[in-house]
């Protein structure tokens, strides 16, 4: 599975509850990913264990995070 999501950047509390949204709802699978765009100076906010960051890239002023789902002993699913 993969998920993106694009919200606006100045809106922290908005990523935050997608993202737990996203694990609520059950969207996606374990070891699916959900690619976030945010302002590179930004940090994401990780709801909880369920996401681990895989990767960050950036471009200006954008950044993509890349946020694997967790399986459920803890540990990110292949």
């Amino acid at each position: 599975d993969l998920i993106v999501l694009d919200p606006p950047w100045a809106d922290l509390n908005l990523t935050h509850a997608l993202l737990q949204a996203i694990v609520s709802g059950r969207w996606l699978s374990e070891g699916g990913c959900v690619v976030v765009s945010q302002a590179a100076r930004s940090a994401v906010v990780v709801p909880h264990a369920d996401y681990v960051e895989e990767r960050e890239l950036r471009h200006g002023d954008a950044a993509l995070r890349f946020l694997r789902r967790r399986d459920p002993q803890g540990t990110p699913a292949p």
